[in-house]
């Protein structure tokens, strides 16, 4: 139940950000990124079923809400992507979770390269959440099974280029 009321929460300060003082005048409460990294993280800590597409889900709204808005306070960061790696990775209502979590990752080099910040620079954490999901895949079937062995194949051959200074 708490991701579902963090969520709440967070969807009533992105709609209706203003509040009342008590002495008079409007307090402004904005979500941050850390607002949104602890419901991600609370979607990632939760075994209701679908909660990896939850987290995943709020990575997208702040990437659209990042490209957007130049003031955005809302850009996601390695924490959040390693949540959301995390949750998927872990998933067991989520197929072809090797295939998701490297299209997160995939996602997280893009915003890094667009923008070059070391808040989204992919780190080993990231990499090896991938190949954990590929692992995890194990239990699929045939076809899930290939494509996390060409998943994690691609990954590690990444990670042995030294890509982003990893090696």
């Amino acid at each position: 139940d708490a991701p579902l009321k963090a969520e709440g929460l967070l969807r009533k300060l992105e709609t209706n950000p203003q509040y009342p003082k008590q002495r008079g005048g409007m307090l402004i409460v904005r979500p941050n990124r850390l607002s949104f990294n602890t419901v991600i993280n609370s979607w990632a800590k939760s075994r209701k079923p679908k909660s990896a597409v939850y987290a995943e889900n709020l990575l997208i709204r702040m990437i659209k809400s990042y490209q957007s808005d130049p003031f955005s306070t809302v850009k996601p960061d390695v924490i959040t992507f390693s949540s959301v790696l995390n949750a998927l990775a872990k998933s067991k209502a989520t197929g072809f979770k090797a295939e998701k979590c490297k299209s997160v990752l995939n996602s997280m080099i893009t915003l890094y390269e667009d923008d070059g910040s070391s808040d989204t620079k992919p780190n080993v954490i990231c990499y090896n959440t991938v190949l954990n999901a590929c692992a995890f895949s194990a239990r699929g079937g045939p076809d899930e099974r290939k494509q996390a062995l060409s998943v994690a194949v691609e990954t590690f051959n990444e990670l042995r280029r030294g890509q982003f200074g990893l090696s």
